[in-house]
């Protein structure tokens, strides 16, 4: 009988994830911000609650905090974290623009607001990749 054997990898620091997830969400939400305000100069309403910082600061900060610790635990976990990541982040990014056509289909955003979101998503999600592959890398 054999033992699966996974590869040595080097433990990631707690410190490291840490700063690394603060960069990222800082990323993150400079990433909102700057969609937010082109949005509005191209047409989307200026009052919608989506694009108000309280909103996509608050939200910014939480997916990417929790993709910080998806990530690093897959980094720690996982015998091939590259592989592993290059499906688990596009797979939740497709997840997390549903909600946001959702507002529009049934009428409680403007399509200009749903696609700035959608638009908002993609810019954080690479922001906080660029981040973490650069502090925490996942090889493999």
């Amino acid at each position: 009988m054999t033992e699966l054997q996974t590869p040595v990898r080097p433990s990631v620091p707690t410190r490291r994830v840490v700063r690394a997830g603060a960069g990222a969400a800082l990323a993150g939400v400079l990433a909102a911000a700057v969609v937010a305000v082109l949005a509005v100069a191209l047409g989307a309403p200026a009052d919608a609650v989506q694009l108000q910082p309280a909103s996509y600061v608050t939200f910014s900060v939480v997916g990417v905090l929790a993709g910080t610790a998806v990530w690093s635990w897959v980094v720690r976990r996982s015998p091939h974290p590259a592989r592993l990541l290059a499906r688990v982040v596009p797979g939740v990014l497709a997840l997390t623009v549903v909600p946001d056509v959702g507002l529009a289909l049934v009428g409680a955003a403007t399509w200009g607001t749903a696609v700035a979101l959608v638009v908002m998503h993609l810019a954080v999600a690479a922001a906080a990749v660029a981040v973490l592959q650069r502090a925490v890398p996942a090889r493999g």
